[in-house]
This record gives C-alpha cells, sequence and structure tokens, in this order.
C-alpha cells in the first residue's frame, strides 16, 4: 500500500496528530478531502462565485496556522465549516467596503455582466440550488453541506456539530422541506 493510500484512508483525527508533528502531506490529505466543502460553503455564505477559491484558500491557511488550538481532532470538519464561514462573512464585509469606495470614484471598475453567456440547464439548475441552500437558516445550511457535500453521516455530523443525531435528523428533515418548496417550480 503507497504511503498517499495509506494516508488517504485515514480519519480526520489522526491526519491532524501528523501534521502537528511535521507531516505537511498529512495536511495534505485534509485539504483535498475538504476542498469542495470549503468551495460549497463559501459559496453559499457570500453568493459570488469569483471569491470561493480565494476564501477557501485563506480559510484552509487559517486552519493550518491555529490546528494546535483545535480541541477536538475528531472535529476537524465542523471546525474548518466555522472558520470558512467567518472567512465568507469577513471577505463579503471587505468587499462591500471596497464596492463602497469604487462607487464614490468616477472611475468605478466594472465587469462585464455574465448573464448574457447562455448557461447549460444543468449550470442553471445547480446555481438554483445552492441558491436556495443559501436562503436556509444558518444551522441548516451546515448539515445540509456536511451531508451532501462533505458526506458525513448523520451521526457523524452531530459529534461534528456537538449535538444528537437526532437533533441533526430533524435539521435536515426541516432543510429538505424548505428546499422542495422553493424548487418546486423549478423540479416541474
Amino acid at each position: 500500500m503507497s504511503r498517499e493510500h495509506e494516508l488517504n484512508c485515514q480519519p480526520d483525527e489522526k491526519l491532524v496528530a501528523g501534521t502537528l508533528h511535521g507531516q505537511k502531506e498529512c495536511f495534505g490529505v485534509l485539504v483535498e478531502r475538504y476542498w469542495r466543502a470549503s468551495v460549497t460553503v463559501a459559496l453559499a455564505r457570500t453568493k459570488h462565485p469569483d471569491w470561493v477559491e480565494d476564501i477557501a484558500q485563506e480559510s484552509l491557511m487559517q486552519a493550518y496556522a491555529h490546528l494546535a488550538e483545535l480541541r477536538d481532532r475528531s472535529r476537524f470538519s465542523g471546525w474548518l465549516t466555522r472558520i470558512v464561514a467567518q472567512t465568507s462573512i469577513k471577505h463579503a464585509r471587505m468587499q462591500d467596503r471596497a464596492l463602497r469606495i469604487s462607487q464614490m470614484t468616477e472611475a468605478s471598475f466594472r465587469r462585464p455582466a455574465q448573464e448574457d453567456a447562455d448557461p447549460t440547464i444543468p449550470d442553471l439548475l445547480r446555481r438554483q440550488v445552492v441558491e436556495a441552500v443559501g436562503h436556509l437558516p444558518r444551522k441548516l445550511q451546515t448539515v445540509v453541506i456536511l451531508r451532501f457535500v462533505s458526506g458525513l453521516s448523520t451521526d457523524e455530523i452531530a459529534r461534528q456539530l456537538s449535538k444528537r443525531p437526532g437533533t441533526v435528523r430533524v435539521w435536515l428533515h426541516r432543510a429538505y422541506e424548505r428546499l422542495r418548496s422553493e424548487l418546486k417550480p423549478v423540479l416541474e
């Protein structure tokens, strides 16, 4: 079995421990494992596809820098999700300030609108689903992202969020109901 395959099979807590002991390749596995989830959380929080990779990268760098502060190593995913959410909010605030400043000047820069492009139906549907998830309350957004992007079970989500599995199932059910209701016109 190769070292890379061996690392990919390790649980988060072992990868965190390895990273803290100087094995940088362990953190590389965590980055690969949670990149997509980080990008999805950033998109759900900001609604700006142009920003998400920067936010995900910044969040992962913060996680690396503060990894020793993680008290329960098995909760890396939930901890990282909170970092991404906070970084997204910070980034959105900074962008709002920058936009206001640029609007005050005559020479404000405007990017061409992307609405002119003819999106394919799957891209349109994906954007509508991401938008619908973005309309959910934060706790419902978090469980949906952990379930469908990170692929965690309800028990794993419960451990990550320090909640009971029954609570997570209720939140997922509420999220499904809201998403069904909001996406009903799209899916018909």
